[in-house]
């Protein structure tokens, strides 16, 4: 994959959840994971994985057309946890998804049921489109952006799903290829949508 300025950068890195040497090389692939996890896995042993990881920034790189081929390539299964999700690239990809038959689900932000500029807030689109969608209520915000595609391929970083995140903000995206580093995702977006509500599509 490359983006619009410089070839990505792929490296190959040794990734740790749980307790991990000082000295060791390590990905952050999620900064308050373990502590998430504790409510999934409270006595699980420390877990090492390998992974493949594909770093973007803006400016100068295209992150936002990375992560819709991201999503135009996934082939069975997409699970999205965000705090907002506005831009309408990634969103019709998401519905694109779902269309050619790949297992769209997503947990949001609460603000995504308000739409801007008269259009539709996010939540409500995908939903429409088929989209289970829930909405975390957490005492704060659902802060997260993050996406697993293919119980492979997990997207993160500061990259909100926004326009300006690419075209005003500074931010990075983080694309990590490891099926471990993927269950740890699945199983903290399975908490959050355990504890959050889901919106009723527009046909029921």
């Amino acid at each position: 994959m490359t983006t619009s300025s410089s070839a990505a950068r792929a490296i190959s890195v040794s990734s740790t959840r749980g307790a991990c040497s000082r000295h060791q090389v390590i990905v952050r692939l999620a900064l308050s994971l373990v502590a998430a996890l504790a409510a999934v896995r409270a006595a699980s042993a420390a877990e090492t994985a390998q992974a493949e990881v594909t770093v973007c920034f803006t400016p100068p790189d295209d992150c936002a057309s990375l992560l819709q081929q991201s999503i135009e390539t996934a082939r069975a299964r997409i699970r999205v946890l965000a705090y907002e999700l506005t831009d309408r690239g990634i969103i019709n990809a998401l519905v694109g998804a779902k269309r050619r038959g790949v297992d769209v689900q997503a947990v949001l932000d609460r603000l995504n049921q308000q739409g801007t500029n008269g259009r539709e807030g996010s939540a409500t689109i995908l939903a429409t489109a088929g989209i289970p969608v829930w909405i975390d209520r957490p005492p704060g915000i659902e802060h997260n952006k993050t996406m697993v595609i293919d119980d492979d391929l997990v997207i993160g970083g500061s990259f909100n799903f926004t326009y300006s995140a690419q075209h005003r903000n500074a931010e990075n995206m983080t694309l990590t290829r490891s099926p471990v580093v993927a269950r740890w995702y699945l199983e903290y977006w399975a908490a959050r949508m355990a504890v959050s509500e889901r919106i009723a599509p527009a046909t029921e």
